[in-house]
């Protein structure tokens, strides 16, 4: 997991978290604003290693669909 952040002072502006899996690629991107509000796209891969998903969930996932079934698709090739 990787997170950077913008500071002035000790007041957060800017957060971001990237979470990886074993293979290095990205599976989750969160970022948080100076208002507190908070985004999150979950990525998905191919068995081929490809992006396959990219989503943003209205509720954690389960099992190999990191999107679930309650979810706004930004971006849909084969998902896995």
């Amino acid at each position: 997991m990787l997170t950077e952040t913008t500071t002035d002072g000790a007041t957060l502006l800017f957060s971001r978290t990237c979470t990886r899996d074993l293979f290095g690629r990205i599976t989750a991107v969160t970022e948080v604003d100076d208002a507190a509000n908070s985004s999150t796209v979950l990525y998905a891969y191919d068995d081929a290693g490809r992006l396959a998903a990219e989503c943003s969930p209205a509720a954690p996932g389960q099992g190999d669909d990191p999107c679930g079934g309650d979810t706004r698709l930004l971006a849909l090739g084969r998902r896995p």
